[in-house]
């Protein structure tokens, strides 16, 4: 499933350009790996001593930047753009109701158009390796799973949805690693910070989605939920560690805002409605 995450623990390690080879061990673990630049090659000669035969000390490299996250931005930035809410098409939800009890459901994070098209650049370099097509061929969209389930009634929540996302703001996103979940569908993904707007947001929506009654998983409790956007999934193993190579030359981080949630249904990938954040309800 798209949408299924094992539960297991993170664990960092922020070796450099070494992270390739290592990778093979027993994937019994979840490993992340900072991107970072290459090391320097070459050192400067001792200090005091003259440079010999127009040779020239090297000097020390400057450390990055720090990757910061955007800053707060107003919803009213994106209005203007292509993002809108979409609600249910009634027509076309025969099967609804009783029978969703046999459907599994997602509400998640969508991005600003500029961060959503980061993700796909990822989507096509694997797809074009033939790591993994899987995501473009079902038409997923890049997002963050806020909560998931196989009992969510969408009649219902939609107007909850709704006001849950106007009273929301733009969250700011930054993604600065590359992890696996080394499970049966080998899943790759980028992780981004964990900044207090982002879990506010999870928070509060678990908290509304109780009130209506509905069961919040083990995984996607805010004392257990691991955000995550995924790349590929289904990676045959012997090529996992070939898709870490290919994120790893990502410009990372990657940021931008997740600018409105949405209600889907799976198998197949099918969006039901979606809210933009900060838009004020009508009427």
């Amino acid at each position: 499933s798209l949408h299924r995450r094992p539960s297991l623990s993170l664990s960092l390690s922020l070796s450099p350009r070494r992270a390739c080879p290592r990778l093979r061990r027993a994937q019994s673990e979840l490993a992340i790996r900072e991107i970072s630049p290459p090391p320097a090659r070459g050192k400067p000669p001792p200090a005091g001593n003259a440079p010999r035969l127009g040779f020239s000390p090297i000097p020390p490299i400057p450390p990055p930047p720090p990757s910061e996250e955007p800053p707060p931005i107003s919803a009213s930035a994106f209005r203007s753009g292509p993002l809108r809410d979409r609600s249910i098409d009634r027509a076309s939800i025969g099967g609804w109701g009783e029978n969703a009890m046999s459907q599994g459901y997602a509400i998640e994070l969508y991005f600003d158009p500029a961060l959503e098209n980061q993700v796909l650049k990822a989507w096509n370099v694997l797809a074009r390796r033939q790591i993994s097509t899987q995501l473009i061929e079902i038409e997923a969209r890049p997002h963050i799973t806020l909560l998931s389930s196989p009992s969510l009634e969408p009649l219902k929540l939609e107007g909850v949805v709704r006001a849950f996302a106007a009273r929301q703001e733009p969250v700011p996103l930054s993604f600065f690693a590359v992890g696996s979940f080394p499970v049966d569908n080998n899943v790759l993904f980028l992780a981004p910070k964990a900044n207090m707007a982002l879990l506010q947001l999870h928070s509060q929506l678990c908290d509304a989605m109780r009130k209506e009654g509905v069961d919040v998983g083990e995984e996607f409790r805010p004392e257990s939920w691991t955000p995550y956007c995924t790349v590929a999934q289904d990676v045959p193993k012997t090529r996992m560690a070939e898709g870490f190579c290919v994120l790893r030359d990502l410009k990372l981080p990657v940021t931008g805002y997740g600018v409105d949630i949405g209600l889907v249904e799976f198998p197949p990938v099918r969006e039901v409605f979606s809210y933009v954040l900060g838009n004020p309800v009508e009427g």
